[in-house]
């Protein structure tokens, strides 16, 4: 398993989520994962990609390291010119890690 595999196992991510990057900054010893949407989710005749709005989260410790979670929630605007987030649709990661 890779560590990717892992930690996307452990915060239960599931298409179109993705961990892009996950790196450990050694000096103050915290982690940070990066996680990314499947673009082919945001492709919609009837939805428009206005842009993404970032987000960040310390749900918890991983392994008693600070755990920080980046991700960008879709903004998207529907044919009648309504203004919705990604998440209304169900995309957003899951909220706990399962390790501590």
């Amino acid at each position: 398993m890779s560590n990717i595999e892992l930690f996307e196992s452990a915060l239960q991510l599931s298409y179109p989520w993705k961990i892009k990057e996950i790196h450990f900054e050694t000096h103050c010893k915290h982690l940070h994962i990066h996680i990314d949407i499947e673009p082919i989710f945001l492709i919609c005749s009837e939805l428009i990609l206005l842009d993404k709005e970032l987000m960040t989260r310390q749900p918890h410790n991983f392994f008693k390291y600070p755990c920080f979670i980046h991700w960008e929630i879709p903004r998207i605007i529907t044919l009648e010119g309504e203004l919705i987030k990604g998440e209304h649709f169900g995309v957003k990661p899951q909220k706990k890690l399962n390790v501590s």
